[in-house]
């Protein structure tokens, strides 16, 4: 198997040297939704379902995922980590850090369309799997992986947990429930990714802009030619850690195959 270069890792500051002040000011002037700065509100969102704890630097609620894009890209502006949230029922800390946390549970929730023909449906990354599966039940689909978390946690929680489950002898993990994301990357790329044909990976690769240089990058061979990895997966092109993918977080409304 070929290496893969991967950049090194970018060192944020701590939360110390963060003009925490001036962070609040912008997000309030720019973000359409809820900034919570204070104390008990950075208390309740600095643990989750585990026994870890780390206080945020602050939390944004945003009422739409425009407002979720403005959220990073000030975040981005001031030089400071932001770690997306869901239903905060995670067993393993992913919920809690020293960060900007943005809150997708409160209105990023909605079911935004259903196709039954072809079993799929759009949503938002907020909207928690049983609400989501109360809908769908008057069309006869059901969206299959279902954690012992499901009265709480959302979609967009499940994909970053690739949660499966008691039903996923049957249905399969998330991986195998997922058509494609809309994903908004730290730089403020916004794009879609999902499984991806040759030569459609080839025009992508081809062109110009972040979207291409994100894709050349992902494929290092960059010829189409399938590289053995043993993290491939439906969501991630062969030969590139499956991190890749499943640590940017789901910024929209994001297409599910429902069983």
């Amino acid at each position: 198997m070929n290496p893969v270069d991967l950049p090194l890792p970018v060192v944020r500051p701590s939360a110390a040297e963060v003009d925490t002040e001036s962070l609040e000011q912008d997000l309030r002037a720019r973000v359409d939704g809820e900034v919570r700065f204070d104390a008990g509100t950075r208390a309740a969102y600095s643990t989750d379902g585990s026994n870890y704890r780390q206080v945020p630097i602050g939390v944004v609620i945003p009422r739409t995922v425009e407002a979720a894009e403005e959220a990073v890209a000030v975040c981005r502006k001031h030089d400071v980590p932001l770690l997306s949230r869901g239903g905060g029922t995670s067993l393993a800390g992913e919920c809690c850090n020293t960060a900007v946390v943005l809150d997708w549970s409160k209105y990023c929730n909605r079911l935004l369309s259903v196709d039954a023909e072809n079993r799929r449906c759009v949503v938002e990354p907020g909207i928690v799997l049983d609400d989501l599966n109360r809908q769908l039940a008057e069309y006869g689909l059901q969206y299959g992986p279902r954690p012992a978390t499901h009265p709480n946690c959302t979609i967009g929680g499940m994909i970053g947990n690739n949660s499966c489950g008691s039903t996923a002898q049957a249905y399969g993990k998330v991986v195998d429930n997922l058509h494609r994301l809309q994903v908004l990357t730290y730089d403020g790329t916004r794009m879609w990714v999902g499984r991806t044909d040759t030569g459609e990976l080839e025009r992508l690769m081809s062109g110009e802009g972040r979207q291409a240089q994100l894709y050349r990058g992902w494929w290092p061979c960059g010829t189409g030619t399938p590289i053995s990895c043993a993290n491939a997966s439906p969501t991630s092109p062969a030969g590139c850690p499956a991190t890749t993918w499943t640590r940017s977080c789901p910024s929209t409304a994001s297409t599910w195959p429902a069983c």
